[in-house]
Parts: C-alpha cells; sequence; structure tokens
C-alpha cells in the first residue's frame, strides 16, 4: 500500500463510519504506513478472545469485545492489519480486506492522538 490508497482507504472508511472523523489527522500530513502480513481471521479471533477473557479494563474490554465480534462474523479467511503513524506522533491500527480495498475494522483500543 502507498501513501495514497492509505489516505483513500481512511478517508472511506471515515465516510462508511468504520472510523472516527478525527482519524483523518494521521494522514493530514508526513505519515508512514507500518508493514503489514496477511493474518489469518482465526489466528487473530483466538488472540483477542483470549485478551477479552483477560482484560479487567471496561473500556478497553469493550472495544476488544466489538473486535472478537467483528472477528466472529467476518467472512474471509485473511484480514490485513496495519497501521499508520505520522510525524506528530499519532498512531491509528485497522484491519483492511486481505487485498487491501478497504479499512473492514479500527482497532480504536491502540489510537493515540497527534499531541
Amino acid at each position: 500500500m502507498d501513501t495514497a490508497g492509505a489516505v483513500r482507504l481512511v478517508r472511506s472508511a471515515i465516510d462508511r463510519g468504520v472510523c472516527a472523523p478525527y482519524v483523518a489527522e494521521v494522514v493530514r500530513d508526513g505519515f508512514s504506513i507500518g508493514q503489514s502480513t496477511l493474518s489469518r481471521r482465526d489466528g487473530l479471533l483466538k488472540l483477542y478472545e483470549r485478551r477479552l477473557s483477560r482484560t479487567a479494563d471496561l473500556e478497553l474490554r469493550e472495544s476488544t469485545a466489538r473486535l472478537v465480534c467483528f472477528l466472529r462474523t467476518y467472512d474471509s479467511d485473511f484480514l490485513r492489519p496495519f497501521s499508520l503513524h505520522n510525524e506528530a506522533g499519532g498512531y491509528e491500527m485497522f484491519l483492511a480486506d486481505a487485498e487491501e480495498n478497504a479499512i473492514l475494522f479500527w482497532l480504536s483500543m491502540f489510537s493515540k492522538r497527534a499531541g
């Protein structure tokens, strides 16, 4: 994925309500794309089900529960997690489809707003 593709995916995700409008801040000025590898849905599901069972913090537990629900209902075997980091210190993480055509889920629990 190149930077133009990342901007397009983020804008589309915001328009579709997948992530909050402030997420656009991460792609406003200089940013980098964290390397992503194709990940198996069932592996991610097992990982986050374990985390869910061990999470005491209510806000983190709710975010993780939403992710687990998404992973249980997603109908493909692979996803592509990726992250965006901007020069101001902002960080966002997403799950895209395997072909990187769309952001399907915003991992808001990992968000760090710039500044």
